[in-house]
């Protein structure tokens, strides 16, 4: 959980990890915050993480790619 609370406090400015553009970062911290759900504080409750997820799970391609896991594209918020 300590490490989710780092990247929440070490945000910058923009929905995604790196600012305006989505990276690969974006998509290992979806499949990370996706692990983590389960957690007593689940990641994706942080406000900055929450965003990110949440921009992640609107990109056609996650949606794409979740529909062919079958897996569910968004989160409970």
């Amino acid at each position: 959980m300590q490490a989710f609370e780092v990247i929440e406090n070490a945000w910058g400015s923009g929905p995604f990890m790196l600012g305006e553009a989505y990276s690969a970062c974006d998509a290992y911290l979806y499949m990370l915050t996706w692990w983590a759900r389960q957690l007593p504080r689940s990641p994706d409750r942080m406000e900055r993480i929450g965003a990110c997820i949440d921009a992640v799970g609107r990109r056609s391609a996650t949606q794409r790619a979740c529909a062919a896991e079958g897996i569910e594209v968004r989160f409970e918020i």
